[in-house]
């Protein structure tokens, strides 16, 4: 199951910790779950951002977002920890700013005139 809510963000910030690397089945788990989570999230901000005027500020910011999690995505964690760990933690930053534009409302600062 794919934690929700504060779960959710207790597990990116897990994630983007600095220090001791976490074991490799812990990181293994939280690659799983955030590609899980950045997957769901895609066609959500996707339709957000197309529901905007092209070229707007927060259309470009919001497509921008969308093409780096395509590439994150597309890659793996690496052959050993501290590329997995690397991976997880770029998987986690981007499912950071996905979910900040998963609501309707969610800018990310930028100024949303249809909200």
């Amino acid at each position: 199951m794919i934690p929700q809510g504060d779960a959710m963000s207790a597990l990116i910030e897990e994630a983007l910790l600095r220090g001791p690397l976490p074991g490799y089945v812990r990181v293994a788990e939280l690659n799983a779950i955030l590609r899980t989570e950045l997957e769901r999230l895609t066609p959500i901000v996707r339709a957000r951002a197309d529901a905007r005027p092209d070229g707007s500020p927060l259309y470009r910011e919001m497509r921008w977002a969308l093409i780096n999690a395509k590439h994150i995505l597309a890659c793996g964690p690496g052959d050993g920890l501290v590329s997995a760990v690397r991976h997880v933690r770029g998987l986690a930053q981007h499912t950071r700013v996905l979910r900040s534009y998963e609501e309707p409302g969610g800018t990310r600062g930028c100024a949303d005139p249809l909200s």
